[in-house]
């Protein structure tokens, strides 16, 4: 096995392909993430089945209690996915100013050039930065019913 350094052509390389290979992994995780999140707020009109289930509770109760249980998974899986986003966004950001001292020690600014048109035509930021909404969407949404919930008990109580 060769003790030489991996080349400067070949870490653009691996910084390339390791920039498509993170596009991609967020391109995922969205899918599934919206799908999940969309299911549990698919379940939420069969709220009124939970009494059904639950006898023991009233049933104006059994389903705030449903719902602030589907909301909170709903709310935390939510988080979980914003995060990600923002590693994702930190990690590109990472290995996009690699891949710009690269072209720059070498004098072939490909991408960096590009980059740079992109700012000079004021097209709009990185996708993986306004992909942060559609969880925080989702935040919303959960943390509201939670809260309606929540307010719904303690009012009836």
């Amino acid at each position: 096995m060769s003790n030489e350094l991996i080349s400067d052509f070949e870490l653009y390389k691996l910084l390339l392909e390791d920039k498509k290979h993170q596009e991609s992994v967020r391109d995922t995780i969205n899918y599934y993430y919206i799908i999940l999140l969309s299911s549990i707020l698919a379940v939420a009109p069969f709220v009124d089945k939970v009494p059904i289930v639950a006898p023991i509770l009233g049933e104006a109760q059994a389903m705030q209690i449903f719902l602030i249980l589907l909301s909170l998974i709903g709310f935390i899986l939510s988080v979980i996915w914003s995060q990600n986003i923002k590693r994702i966004a930190f990690y590109t950001k990472a290995l996009d100013q690699f891949i710009s001292e690269l072209e720059e020690k070498y004098d072939k600014p490909y991408l960096t050039r590009i980059w740079h048109d992109l700012e000079k035509h004021n097209a709009p930021g990185r996708i993986t930065k306004h992909q942060v909404i559609m969880p925080n969407t989702f935040k919303s949404i959960f943390l509201l019913t939670i809260i309606y919930s929540l307010y719904y008990l303690l009012l009836k109580s």
